[in-house]
């Protein structure tokens, strides 16, 4: 079915009026004769929005925590061993990789040849498990046979 669109005058305001063609049509001509679109085909796609809610004023959304840990390991099976050791305090904490040692393209500066991105439920969790005597322990087996850079970084939630 095509909607027509139209306004019309009433008492000195534009008013709309919708009404219902009875035939649809299938082609429309722009003059040549040659233009055989569709008309919902000239009608812009819609806009679509953010289906997720906005935080109001007395409820903020509680933004995530993640760690970006740019590593250089210089001693693979070990570093078997500390990837072992960080599953207890990762689960414990509610982390869940999002990046982990993917391939990897340096656009710009320097970088380290593996990546790790892990997400938090929140930043007070990522400082949590960082700061654990779990973790603490895994990062002992990964300080003698990797070097690293690890940020812990608050989540947008605009």
């Amino acid at each position: 079915m095509i909607f027509r669109f139209s306004l019309t005058r009433s008492k000195g305001f534009a008013q709309p009026s919708h009404t219902l063609l009875r035939t649809p049509l299938r082609t429309l001509s722009c003059g040549t004769g040659r233009d055989r679109r569709r008309p919902m085909d000239l009608v812009p796609p819609p806009r679509f929005r953010d289906s997720r809610p906005k935080p109001t004023e007395g409820d903020a959304a509680i933004p995530k925590g993640y760690w970006i840990a740019h590593v250089d390991v210089r001693d693979p099976g070990a570093y078997e061993r500390y990837r072992a050791a960080n599953a207890a305090p990762f689960a414990r904490y509610g982390a869940r990789f999002l990046v982990r040692g993917g391939a990897q393209e340096v656009r710009e500066g320097q970088a380290r040849p593996r990546t790790v991105v892990l997400e938090f439920p929140t930043i007070e969790a990522a400082r949590e498990c960082y700061d654990s005597p779990e973790y603490r322990a895994a990062k002992a087996l990964r300080d003698p046979v990797s070097e690293a850079d690890l940020l812990i970084v608050e989540g947008w939630t605009g």
